[in-house]
């Protein structure tokens, strides 16, 4: 996955990345986008903010947090 960070890209309001599907995805996404009339980035982008918004996600979130300041999910610490 690549983002514009870092680039000679200007910076935009939201980041913006680059993904690659298998053809199975690419093909399925494709037609339920055309079926709801929206383009192709917009159904996927929507089925992130989607998949971000879930309790499971907000799960990793807590576990990615405690990670980065050291300490383990339930709050212990990891160190020494």
């Amino acid at each position: 996955m690549e983002t514009n960070q870092g680039s000679n890209v200007a910076p935009n309001k939201n980041p913006r990345v680059t993904i690659t599907l298998s053809a199975k995805t690419y093909e399925e996404m494709s037609l339920v986008a055309e079926q709801k009339g929206i383009p192709l980035a917009s159904h996927i982008a929507n089925i992130l903010e989607d998949h971000h918004e879930t309790p499971a996600y907000g799960n990793l979130v807590k576990r990615a947090k405690a990670w980065q300041r050291g300490e383990t999910y339930d709050g212990s610490y990891k160190g020494d």
